[in-house]
């Protein structure tokens, strides 16, 4: 244990991340299992980005481009990169994927509207998305196509997101952002606006 305004030298560094090697190496083998780490969710064992112990329940892995950024400097200190053969033991003992903690909320829809027409292009392609979700399959996982299953596509002229995600003991918020797409997987509705007459083809991928 080390304080968190204490800076380890570069040799407790080194003593750590073969540490979590070690750890990450016996849960591929099946010598151990995550729930081995789990205690170590409160406990000053990883280093944040000022270089200080803190407890992993503070960190997130910082795995979508740009969406730290959309709190200010609300997680600056608290989002780490994955390291190769080390994150599945910081995983287990309790550092959070950032894209899986945040929460999206559509805060404003100006005007939305059914459309049909797109509705039915994407079910008439789902076996073609299919295709393409299952080849990258080994990077982002298992598709889940069921979310295509009574889609409903609705056009608006504009759309306001809102970004949320608990944070020590509270639920902190990104600024409201206007944005091409969203997707509420809750009721299965994709929200877009036009861009030059067309849908945004990238952001509704995405």
């Amino acid at each position: 244990h080390m304080p968190t305004h204490s800076v380890p030298s570069p040799e407790s560094v080194g003593v750590v991340t073969a540490c979590y090697q070690m750890l990450a190496a016996a849960m591929e083998t099946g010598a151990i299992t995550s729930d081995v780490l789990a205690p170590l969710e409160s406990e000053k064992v990883i280093l944040n980005k000022r270089g200080l112990f803190v407890e992993p329940a503070m960190l997130f892995f910082d795995d979508r481009p740009g969406l730290a950024a959309k709190f200010g400097t609300l997680l600056d200190h608290n989002v780490i990169l994955r390291q190769t053969g080390v994150s599945p033991a910081m995983a287990a003992a309790g550092v959070r994927s950032l894209a899986a903690a945040v929460r999206t909320a559509l805060v404003d829809c100006d005007q939305p509207s059914d459309d049909l027409a797109l509705a039915d292009l994407i079910h008439a392609r789902t076996d073609l998305i299919k295709r393409v979700l299952e080849s990258q399959a080994q990077a982002a996982g298992r598709p889940d196509i069921s979310r295509l299953e009574g889609l409903a596509c609705k056009r608006a002229n504009r759309i306001v997101v809102q970004h949320f995600v608990k944070f020590i003991g509270s639920e902190v918020s990104s600024k409201p952002e206007t944005v091409d797409s969203f997707f509420d997987p809750q009721e299965k509705r994709l929200f877009y606006s036009q861009s030059n007459g067309e849908p945004p083809w990238p952001a509704i991928a995405r």
